[in-house]
Formats: C-alpha cells, sequence, structure tokens
C-alpha cells in the first residue's frame, strides 16, 4: 500500500467542478463556487450558498457510494432530531469533466466544531452526549443489514503503527517532546475492548462536528463513510482531542449505554497514540493542518 493513502489520483479545478455540474444539473445557478477543503475521501465544494457538493479523491471512493447513501439514509432515520445529518439530493455521473460519480447534499447550518471564532460551549459537550447515546443505541443487526462490518481496534496495533508513522517525521519531537517522550516510553497495554459491537461513526473528529456559531451548540455530525460495528470508545477519542478529559467527562456524564471497566483507560491510550499518529502525518502531507493536530495531541495529554 501507498505510504500516501490520502492522495487524489485525479485533478480537480473550480472550471471542472463548474463544468461537471452545469452539464447534468442545468437547474443549478451556479453563481458561487467555494472549495470547503479536502479530507482523505473527498474534495468538497459549496454551491450557491445551499449545496455541499463532495466529489471522490480516488476510485475505491467513488465505487463505495452506494454505500455512503445507505448509512446516510440509515443513520437519519435512527438518531431522529439528536443532529442533522447529510442527505444527499443530487448524484452526478462520471463525464469528461470529472471521472466519477459524486453528490451532493444541502448544507447543514454550522462551522467545524474547533473553529476559533466559535465561543466555547459548556453545552456541546452534553449535546455530544446525548447524541452518541443515540448513535449507540443502533441495533447492530439493523446496520448489518445495509453491509456495516466490524472494526476491530487493537490498542497493540495502533501503537506500532504510531511509532512507524513518527520515524517517517521526524519533526514530531520538536513539536511535543514530552507525549513523544511517553511513546518511547512503551506504555502498558490497556485491556482491549471485549464487549458487544455497537454502532459507531468511526471517524467523529472536530472536523466532523458542526456547531452554531452563535452558540456553540450542536448542530450536525458529517462525513459517516466510516460507519461501523465496534468499541464505543472510539467516538470519543474526538472528544478528547476537542476538549480534553475534563469535556469527555461532560458528555459522559448524559450518555446513556453502560461503560465497560477499561473504558476510560482504553479510552486516553487511543486518544494519546492516535493523536501523535496523526499529527504525524499531518507533518508528512504538509497542508497546513499541522497546528491544529498538536492541540490535539496536547488536549490528550492534559491532566
Amino acid at each position: 500500500m501507498s505510504h500516501e493513502p490520502w492522495k487524489a489520483d485525479r485533478e480537480l479545478s473550480d472550471l471542472g467542478v463548474r463544468g461537471a455540474l452545469s452539464e447534468q444539473f442545468p437547474e443549478l445557478a451556479l453563481q458561487a463556487i467555494e472549495y470547503l477543503g479536502s479530507g482523505w475521501d473527498y474534495d468538497a465544494y459549496l454551491i450557491d450558498h445551499r449545496l455541499v457538493v463532495r466529489f471522490p479523491r480516488r476510485e475505491e471512493v467513488a465505487r463505495r457510494l452506494d454505500r455512503e447513501e445507505a448509512i446516510l439514509r440509515f443513520v437519519r432515520s435512527s438518531i431522529g432530531d439528536e443532529a442533522r445529518v447529510p442527505e444527499i439530493i443530487v448524484r452526478g455521473q462520471a463525464s469528461t469533466h470529472f471521472p466519477y460519480q459524486f453528490f451532493g447534499h444541502a448544507v447543514i447550518p454550522g462551522v467545524e466544531a474547533d473553529d476559533p471564532d466559535v465561543p466555547s460551549s459548556a453545552e456541546l459537550a452534553t449535546d455530544l452526549g446525548v447524541a452518541l447515546s443515540r448513535i449507540h443505541s443502533i441495533a447492530p443487526d439493523s446496520a448489518r443489514a445495509i453491509g456495516i462490518g466490524l472494526e476491530e481496534e487493537r490498542c497493540e496495533a495502533r501503537f506500532l503503527e504510531t511509532l512507524e508513522r513518527i520515524e517517517m517525521a521526524p519533526g514530531v519531537r520538536d513539536l511535543v517532546p514530552e507525549p513523544l517522550e511517553w511513546i518511547e516510553s512503551r506504555p502498558s497495554m490497556p485491556r482491549e475492548y471485549a464487549g458487544p459491537a455497537r454502532f459507531i461513526h468511526n471517524d467523529l473528529c472536530s472536523e466532523h462536528i458542526l456547531v452554531d456559531r452563535g452558540s456553540g451548540r450542536l448542530t450536525g455530525i458529517i462525513d459517516w463513510s466510516d460507519a461501523a460495528l465496534g468499541d464505543p470508545a472510539l467516538d470519543f477519542v474526538g472528544l478528547v482531542f476537542l476538549g480534553g478529559p475534563a469535556f469527555v467527562e461532560s458528555a459522559l456524564s448524559v450518555y446513556r449505554p453502560s461503560l465497560d471497566e477499561g473504558f476510560r483507560e482504553r479510552l486516553l491510550f487511543l486518544a494519546r497514540t492516535l493523536s501523535v499518529k496523526w499529527l504525524a502525518d499531518a507533518i508528512r502531507r504538509k497542508r497546513g493542518d499541522v497546528e491544529s493536530h498538536r492541540v490535539w495531541v496536547l488536549n490528550s495529554f492534559a491532566r
């Protein structure tokens, strides 16, 4: 496998976006096309301030669009009003302007949860705790019926992955020396999760949590591509990144599903390990998000 799995296998410009949309959706005015950003799987554009269109970055991502649409429909019908979830309203086909299928959904009001202009909200943690209660209570058999598979997250495997990524990004030591010392001390492994596999978002970081710009309250949860059945602690890792252990405890105060005995130890271990790994990836990718990933590390090691 390539050591740069985030790279796109095609080119895309504003002109290509305009061509792909105007050819297939002439009803769109296309008066405003704004690049929102890129994740591992999609480049996202805001169209006329009301439609978010996501273009797959690689062929294998495009092949999963039917699955993605099924997941979004399933989640929307399962969690009710706890958080808005994207609803796909346009599906584009491959053309001379863009080589793969793509999709668009109505804008969900809000900004990313770590936006520096958003006021701190004590209620955001409890909003997330309530939403995760509903998400993790979705019947696993219903999720399996639409093809949701098992995510086996092993702490030891993640730790060894992190060691490999650090070797590829020597700049990590200069940015977070004390966390790196913890990694190099080879901490003891927590008990692996042995409880029932729950339906999880599986990538619940700040960029996928939308909040109201004025109040800081939760408005939506996006990017469900990695949804799986697995350890519910994985959905709290991003909450550690966002606000540290105290923020997580506020979310857990309203969280209804029962926690296994090793939940907190395993969560902290995963948050520390994954935050350092993703900081190393951010350094290698050179995409301008190194500082935000450094904050994730610092929050994960906060006392």
